[in-house]
């Protein structure tokens, strides 16, 4: 993923209340910028990953299965 799509991405989520960002001054040039999961970010991935868990299961099922059966 390069800086084209990870910033873009950080975006959204921090529109969308999902992360939140603060600078901090750093030793070794300039300031920078941090994200943090906000408590919807932690619910919305506590939900993806309970979605994510069926999804792959399912689909490793299908992959897995032989065509000609």
């Amino acid at each position: 993923m390069g800086l084209g799509t990870l910033y873009p991405m950080l975006t959204r989520l921090r529109t969308r209340g999902l992360v939140s960002s603060f600078d901090r001054a750093s030793a070794s040039g300039p300031v920078r910028e941090y994200y943090r999961l906000t408590d919807a970010g932690t619910a919305e991935l506590d939900a993806f990953r309970a979605q994510w868990a069926p999804f792959s299961s399912t689909v490793g099922e299908l992959i897995g299965k032989d065509s000609t059966s």
